[in-house]
């Protein structure tokens, strides 16, 4: 039979060690609800079954050493550590599991290890589980359908898995499903960032610096597209808190590309040179066709500067006609003058303290051609691109944005 009771040890008290193994076969529930066991509980190579129920319940039992469910360990049906507390270790290796593993609030002493499963477990809940260590692998996370690892906590790890192995597993972990006050039914899931935090944390403590950070941006995002969900998804009408949310989600993702939400800062040096090597081109290609000219009001009621404009082209430049730069540049005023640099031109742009005097040398010509018209309005999205990088990079670095947890 596959239902009730094979060995009922309901809140028994056992002042030596259990061993259920070396061929145990038990067909229906072994219960240890409750009990109290002063030495360890072995299912090495044990057999438990029950289709209909638990095959292993040891809910809110007291442990005084290891548990050990290794060897050829085999349970159809449930395994129950539900709110136990294990003094040393809970080790699952080398077994076979067909059901749920519900340890659910379970206090685990030493480590808790999870290697070389097999099978098909419908669910692993360590939802406010904690323990000392945790030592698993990937193959036995692939065997898991839900892992369920709200409030889970652990203090270091010892594993083979990568930091992309951890995030594949955390994007895969179970949310719980939000209601809706509408009155069709809400199948949108809720984001809990808590094991997010925990891994980075626990990364942070044993040095990996790197991964953490890893850890904490793919949590970032993952709360700017559930804050972004939760406000589009309200039924009321919302028009100003949907136009915040799209503000918030632009914000997030510029926030995201340039400072990696405040974890990789150096990203922004990327998108700085971007944004300089676009201008140097913009500053350069316009400088080439003539269509910027001195910004000194000495220089352009000059004779040299008058007499340009008036043998030059009048506005854009047509077959036949000559830039008044062009014309001016083969003057003694203009040996005299500030030398144009693309370069310097568009790192004085970026930079807010106008400290390399090309801006205030030259501007480009709105009315003498295309590329001119581009840089006269580009240079205030690179001005203001410049303040706001080193504003926000002055924020991160001195911890106001992007704290670490």
């Amino acid at each position: 039979m596959t239902e009730g009771r094979a060995l009922n040890c309901d809140a028994a008290v056992i002042g030596a060690a259990v061993f259920l193994s070396d061929g145990f076969t038990a067909t229906g529930e072994v219960n240890f609800v409750g009990a109290k066991i002063t030495g360890q509980l072995s299912c090495d190579g044990g057999s438990f079954s029950a289709l209909q129920g638990r095959a292993l319940n040891c809910d809110s039992a007291v442990i005084g050493a290891n548990v050990f469910l290794r060897n050829g360990f085999t349970a159809t049906g449930e395994v129950n550590f539900v709110r136990t507390e294990v003094t040393g270790n809970l080790r699952c290796r080398s077994a076979k599991i067909e059901g749920v593993f519900d340890a659910e609030g379970a206090k685990i002493g030493g480590g808790f290890f999870w290697e070389e499963i097999s099978g098909a477990v419908e669910a692993l809940d360590l939802t406010e589980t904690s323990v000392s260590r945790l030592t698993d692998d990937t193959a036995s996370w692939a065997c898991v359908e839900t892992a369920k690892l709200s409030g889970f906590r652990y203090d270091s790890i010892q594993s083979d898995m990568t930091v992309q192995d951890r995030l594949a597993l955390l994007a895969r972990k179970g949310e719980r499903t939000l209601t809706s006050p509408t009155t069709k039914p809400s199948t949108r899931r809720d984001f809990d960032p808590q094991p997010y935090s925990q891994l980075a944390k626990v990364y942070e403590s044993m040095g990996h610096r790197i991964d953490a950070a890893k850890v904490r941006f793919a949590r970032d995002e993952r709360l700017m597209w559930a804050a972004f969900a939760r406000a589009m998804a309200q039924s009321k009408p919302d028009t100003f808190g949907k136009g915040t949310a799209i503000l918030s989600l632009i914000w997030g993702r510029i926030y995201r590309d340039t400072f990696g939400f405040g974890h990789a800062p150096f990203k922004a040096l990327r998108t700085a040179l971007l944004i300089l090597i676009a201008t140097w081109w913009l500053s350069d290609q316009t400088y080439q066709r003539g269509e910027f000219a001195p910004a000194s009001p000495v220089v352009l009621t000059s004779a040299e500067w008058l007499d340009a404009s008036q043998q030059g082209c009048k506005a854009q430049q047509v077959e036949g006609c000559t830039m008044p730069l062009q014309l001016w540049e083969q003057s003694t005023a203009y040996r005299d003058y500030e030398t144009f640099s693309p370069a310097l031109y568009a790192l004085d742009l970026f930079l807010p303290l106008d400290t390399l005097g090309q801006e205030d040398a030259w501007a480009p010509s709105k009315d003498r051609g295309a590329f001119g018209l581009t840089l006269y309005w580009a240079r205030w999205a690179v001005q203001l691109s410049g303040w706001l990088l080193l504003a926000t990079a002055a924020a991160v670095f001195t911890g106001v944005l992007g704290k670490k947890d």
